[in-house]
């Protein structure tokens, strides 16, 4: 199994934004993927 390390608490401003962009129909798809993976990384999954 790998070992989680995380690079740095994200701020509250920056967890808003993600989470609005991961939600968005119109945002280019590669774009909500990316925002969804920093929030689950960040939640502590490791894929």
């Amino acid at each position: 199994m790998r070992a989680f390390v995380r690079a740095r608490q994200l701020t509250r401003e920056e967890l808003v934004t993600l989470q609005k962009m991961s939600q968005r129909r119109t945002l280019a798809a590669g774009k909500v993927k990316r925002a969804k993976i920093i929030l689950m990384s960040n939640q502590g999954y490791a894929h």
